[in-house]
């Protein structure tokens, strides 16, 4: 963090106040400092110039006042503040990846210093690497490809229809295609799947072209729910990443002739009525 923070001092961004202040309090104008940033904590060259040496002291008591401003006694929720500057002024100087790169780059950091980094940088992201990192409504996170399939077996091919209608607009959308289509957000998610069609071949799902899924965000941001359909679906694959599911569903896809059953009328009413009924268990009363 310290050196991030000497960093971005440089950086186009006008500094918070308290790193102002910090600066009045050393003495130094705001480019005082002599030392690229790079060179922070490292050896320095043999037998630097009284004045070389003299200029790395506020150079490091500014870097670390500035990490232990934004971290000391605040394990879980680092200063926003700061973490919006830092953020803003990393991500403006990648030439490539943008806010992506930046959460690659701090992955070896805590999941509170990561989310907060990736917050102010979440409207930044489009949809898909939203899910791919996780960056709403909580801590971001590195997709691990080598886990996708493990991830994947607890996630069924169509989300479950519970949420399903709880993140379904009142009208616009087929049931079917609203399942199909969170599922594979969740696959993106949960597993990490470096791509839409990835996502729906680990579900077992016939792969739809993406323009497809740009056109199916496009309505859910017409209707207004874009980011908190996209923040739920963070959610639940981080409460599934962390509890896993009590059903191995990667299990139920490779069992074919079980997943594609289609019971008659009789079979589904006993389903219906008596999902979990014994023998000699009293029939369920009738319906009128």
């Amino acid at each position: 963090m310290a050196r991030a923070a000497i960093s971005v001092l440089h950086g186009p961004a006008v500094p918070p106040a308290v790193a102002v202040a910090v600066i009045g309090e050393l003495g130094a104008p705001r480019q005082a400092p002599g030392r690229p940033a790079g060179d922070v904590g490292t050896r320095a060259p043999a037998g630097p110039a009284p004045g070389q040496r003299r200029q790395l002291a506020p150079v490091t008591a500014f870097g670390v006042t500035i990490a232990d401003v934004m971290l000391h006694g605040r394990r879980g929720d680092p200063d926003p503040v700061i973490a919006a500057w830092l953020a803003g002024n990393e991500a403006s100087r990648r030439k490539t990846g943008g806010p992506a790169n930046l959460i690659a780059r701090w992955c070896p950091a805590s999941p509170a210093l990561r989310a907060a980094l990736v917050k102010p940088l979440a409207s930044r992201l489009d949809t898909f690497y939203q899910l791919r990192y996780r960056a709403l409504a909580g801590p971001a996170r590195i997709p691990d490809p080598a886990h996708a399939e493990k991830h994947a077996a607890a996630l069924p091919s169509l989300i479950w229809p519970g949420w399903a209608l709880r993140l379904m607009p009142a009208e616009g959308f087929g049931f079917l295609c609203y399942r199909f289509a969170l599922a594979t957000m969740l696959a993106v998610a949960s597993a990490g799947a470096e791509d839409y069609r990835k996502a729906q071949e680990l579900l077992g799902l016939q792969p739809v072209h993406s323009s497809r899924f740009a056109d199916f965000t496009a309505r859910l941001r017409e209707h207004g729910v874009l980011e908190p359909v996209t923040a739920a679906i963070c959610q639940l694959a981080r409460k599934l990443g962390e509890h896993g599911a009590l059903i191995d569903y990667a299990r139920r896809r490779r069992l074919r002739r079980f997943s594609q059953a289609q019971p008659g009328v009789t079979g589904w009413r006993r389903q219906r009525y008596f999902p979990t009924r014994h023998p000699g268990a009293p029939p369920p009363p009738r319906r009128r």
